[in-house]
């Protein structure tokens, strides 16, 4: 019985783990897309990136 509870506690980290990375590449992906294309240059965007501001 305590096998079947490790398991299911292992299983759940797993999917929980699993979750959290997908969301990170996706996050990781949309910041990439938004530097690539330019977006860098749009206000808000460029304080969010860290890009550099207009002086």
């Amino acid at each position: 019985m305590f096998g079947m509870v490790s398991g299911g506690l292992l299983r759940q980290a797993c999917v929980i783990g699993g979750a959290y990375l997908a969301f990170l590449t996706f996050l990781g992906f949309v910041w990439w897309v938004a530097w690539r294309l330019s977006l860098s240059k749009v206000p808000l965007l460029r304080e969010c990136i860290g890009g550099e501001a207009k002086r």
